[in-house]
């Protein structure tokens, strides 16, 4: 079953995205290929998108098109509901992949080799597909397992240096004082 959404013409008409984007990390890029006019196809599991359950909700009251978040998320964009975990519903996310452009997901690699949608998998039937992982350090690399959110790119980015008071700066005696109450 998809559920419509509105859609708009702009520079990216005729891309086709099926996005496998769970929760918030890197639902922004769906919304904005759709925003730009891409067909944006978000797969959803049985129980709905994460962002379906989260407050805040229209005029207070839940429910699974009431979400604030899931709206803005998925405003220029449709939905398919499929269990990735059931084989019947895996080959037709497999096919939808095939005939997209960009597939964007923010799995773990277990998780989408164990579905057989991780790059190495498709890209022998879809040469051509743009394949976007979402993830906080990237596919490989010393840092490519760790975990992160917002507050972890805020600081790992440097932008956390640029907040708190100016006149409010540790003096190295404060700092000494500090770590001498930590040993």
């Amino acid at each position: 079953m998809t559920h419509a959404r509105n859609r708009i013409d702009g520079p990216l008409s005729g891309v086709r995205v099926l996005d496998l984007v769970a929760g918030t990390a890197g639902a922004y890029a769906g919304k904005l290929l759709g925003m730009l006019g891409a067909d944006v196809l978000i797969v959803e599991p049985p129980q709905g998108d994460p962002l379906r359950s989260q407050a805040p909700f229209l005029d207070g009251v839940p429910g699974v098109e009431r979400s604030l978040g899931w709206n803005h998320r998925a405003v220029n964009a449709r939905s398919v509901v499929l269990d990735l975990d059931s084989p019947e519903d895996r080959r037709a996310a497999r096919e939808l992949a095939l005939v997209s452009d960009v597939l964007l997901e923010n799995r773990t690699l277990e998780w989408l080799r164990a579905r057989e949608m991780d790059e190495p998998s498709l890209r022998p039937d879809a040469p051509g597909l743009v394949y976007a992982s979402m993830t906080p350090f990237g596919r490989t690399g010393p840092r490519s397992g760790w975990v992160g959110g917002d507050l972890v790119a805020y600081a790992a980015g440097g932008m956390m240096a640029l907040t708190g008071e100016p006149d409010a700066a540790r003096s190295e005696e404060h700092t000494s004082e500090l770590q001498s109450h930590h040993d």
